[in-house]
């Protein structure tokens, strides 16, 4: 649930950084799309304070490049962008690994290999299609698409696992596209000029 407020953040960060403005509008389908997302996602469990502060952290980090990175992909590739970024990110992790987990086992060839797709699908193409969407829309429209993950995700559950969704995932999966398309089209009527 802790992720799903990233929306929010970019758009708080959206308006002190960049200084974009949001209709009311936007705002409505913003926290629409919040509520929503909370019925898709929500379980009976509870978190740990350590765990909930790490993830609020790693939150507010990816709503921060979120931001900071329509700035760079106005004058950079995105895809060059995306390339170094997640090198560095894979150097980075590499180190880490290495220092703090010194006896750890090294991953076999297969789990290597899905190690490296993984990579490849879930940041490399993700990140790169994203820069390229955040070159020509405002922050705060984009950041609405980041409510889909969550749907995206149950979606996959019960494709690749037999899971089956609840009333509640499908009401709030519902209210979800709703408003991203009261958000988007907000966007769309003020960038129409007749």
């Amino acid at each position: 649930l802790i992720f799903a407020i990233e929306p929010a953040m970019v758009a708080v960060l959206a308006w002190v950084i960049l200084r974009e403005r949001m209709s009311a509008r936007f705002v409505g389908s913003l926290v629409l799309s919040l509520f929503g997302v909370s019925l898709t996602i929500s379980y009976g469990g509870t978190a740990q304070l350590l765990g909930a502060g790490l993830i609020t952290l790693s939150t507010l980090l990816a709503a921060l490049y979120v931001v900071l990175n329509q700035r760079l992909v106005r004058v950079a590739s995105p895809l060059m962008c995306a390339a170094a970024q997640q090198s560095v990110g894979a150097i980075f992790s590499s180190v880490i690994f290495f220092a703090f987990l010194p006896g750890a086992a090294l991953p076999t060839d297969n789990q290597l290999l899905l190690i490296l797709l993984s990579g490849v699908v879930q940041y490399g193409c993700a990140f790169w299609l994203y820069l390229v969407a955040v070159r020509t829309l405002p922050v705060t429209i984009a950041t609405l698409f980041l409510c889909c993950t969550p749907i995206f995700t149950i979606i996959g559950g019960g494709i690749f696992l037999g899971e089956t969704l609840s009333v509640t995932q499908w009401l709030g999966s519902t209210i979800v596209i709703g408003a991203l398309g009261v958000g988007a089209g907000a966007h769309a009527a003020r960038n129409i000029h007749l």
